[in-house]
C-alpha cells in the first residue's frame, strides 16, 4: 500500500477517535461538573525500523477544557460549585488514593460522612462528619460552620486542590479525574501563593456542563463527512488496483 494511501487511512482513523470524543461531550451535556474534551493533532516523531531512521507524523492529543461551565443556584444546603480551577478532593477507598471531581452535589452517607456519589469527600484533616446538615453552611474558601442553639460549630474545611484542566485525566468513574505528576509541583506553588480570603466555592449552587452543544454538533457533522471522503478514496484506490490486477492477468 502507498504512503498516501497510507496518510489517508491514518487520517480517518484519527478522524474516528475525534468523533468519539465529540459524541461523549454530547451525552455528557447535562452532567454536573463534566469537563468537555477536546482533540488536536501535533507532530511527533516515530521511529522507522525499515529505513532506520526516524519520520514525522500527527499525533493526536486528547486534553480537557478549562473553560467553566454556568453556575446555576439549587438552594440545596449540600450543593457547592467550584469556582476558577479548584476541584473537589475525594478518597477512592478501593485503591486508597485521592481523585478530583467538580460535581458539588453531595450527600451524607450512614456515618454522617459527606460523600459524591458514595465517594467520600476529604476535608484538609480527613473525612468530615456533619451532625445535622439542616444548620450547616459552607463558606467561600471551603470552611464548613454548623449552627447550633445559635452557636457556631467549625467542622472541618474542604480539601480544594488547584488543577488545571490539560493535565487531569479521567479514570473510570464518570464524575472524577486523576491527576498526571507533572501537576504536583505546580499544586504546593499555588497552595503557597493563594489569597485566604480567594473565593474557591459557591455555596447552594452546581457548575453545569461546560461542553459548547453548537460547537461539538457542527464538529461531529464535519467529521462524519471527512471520514465519508477518506473512505471514498480508499474505496476508489482499491477499485484502481482490482482493475490493473485484471489488465495485467489479461496480458500476461
Amino acid at each position: 500500500m502507498n504512503s498516501g494511501i497510507n496518510a489517508v487511512l491514518e487520517a480517518a482513523k484519527n478522524t474516528v477517535i475525534q468523533h468519539e470524543i465529540l459524541l461523549n461531550n454530547l451525552s455528557n451535556i447535562d452532567t454536573t461538573g463534566f469537563r468537555e474534551q477536546t482533540f488536536s493533532l501535533i507532530l511527533d516523531k516515530k521511529k522507522n525500523n525499515v529505513l532506520k531512521n526516524k519520520e514525522y507524523y500527527l499525533k493526536p492529543v486528547v486534553s480537557y477544557s478549562d473553560k467553566p461551565g454556568s453556575i446555576q443556584e439549587t438552594n440545596r444546603l449540600l450543593d457547592i460549585a467550584p469556582l476558577q480551577n479548584y476541584w473537589i478532593t475525594l478518597k477512592n477507598p478501593i485503591l486508597n488514593q485521592e481523585m478530583y471531581t467538580r460535581n458539588g452535589h453531595m450527600s451524607i452517607d450512614s456515618k454522617n460522612r459527606l460523600t459524591v456519589n458514595n465517594y467520600l469527600v476529604l476535608g484538609e484533616k480527613g473525612y468530615i462528619v456533619i451532625p445535622n446538615y439542616e444548620n450547616i453552611n459552607f463558606l467561600e474558601d471551603g470552611t464548613i460552620i454548623y449552627t447550633i442553639k445559635g452557636k457556631k460549630k467549625y467542622l472541618g474545611k474542604l480539601k480544594l486542590t488547584w488543577l488545571r484542566s490539560k493535565d487531569v485525566k479521567k479514570n473510570g468513574y464518570s464524575f472524577c479525574y486523576d491527576i498526571f505528576n507533572k501537576t504536583i509541583e505546580n499544586k504546593k506553588i499555588k497552595e503557597n501563593n493563594e489569597l485566604m480570603n480567594e473565593k474557591k466555592i459557591k455555596s447552594k449552587s452546581l457548575e453545569t456542563s461546560n461542553v459548547d452543544l453548537t460547537k461539538n454538533l457542527l464538529q461531529s457533522i464535519d467529521c462524519c463527512r471527512k471520514f465519508d471522503f477518506y473512505t471514498s478514496i480508499v474505496g476508489h484506490d482499491i477499485e484502481n488496483n482490482n482493475l490493473l490486477n485484471k489488465f495485467v492477468d489479461i496480458n500476461s
